[in-house]
């Protein structure tokens, strides 16, 4: 009877280590698609970046709108005034060239204050300032074309 159950044993774990053990079967060996990698799936390169332009002037502009609330002289609401379509016109760039506005420094704060200081009647004669009108055309022509 002992020499029964010890076969039997045996012949359980032969059984057990033939349906469960041993190593896995070897992987099919699956024909490899023709996918493109990262770079094939990436559109075009992004172009110049203008955030530091843009950070410059925003940091300006802010400044001078500031500076005016304390002045409110044609000369300081002109220079706003450029600082403000500076900034705008680098930040258009900026996208243009593939890259997001997401995240910009001070986006909102600038957003604000140049709709502030287009609702402020300037003081006479701030239009006349040479270098708002030559950013106002430059900040123009970027949005044109």
């Amino acid at each position: 009877m002992k020499k029964l159950l010890v076969t039997t044993a045996l012949w359980v774990a032969v059984a057990c280590l033939t349906a469960c053990g041993g190593s896995a079967p070897a992987p099919q060996n699956t024909p490899k698609k023709n996918t493109p990698g990262p770079a094939a799936n990436e559109g075009p390169k992004p172009g110049q970046s203008y955030a530091n332009e843009y950070r410059r002037e925003t940091d300006a502009a802010l400044a001078a709108f500031s500076a005016y609330g304390k002045e409110k002289t044609a000369a300081s609401y002109a220079k706003a005034g450029t600082h403000f379509y500076n900034a705008l016109k680098y930040r258009s760039m900026h996208t243009r060239n593939g890259h997001s506005s997401e995240g910009m420094y001070k986006y909102t704060d600038l957003n604000l204050s140049y709709k502030d200081w287009k609702s402020t009647i300037g003081p006479k004669g701030w239009e006349d300032d040479a270098e708002y009108k030559k950013a106002k055309a430059e900040y123009d022509k970027v949005q044109q074309g």
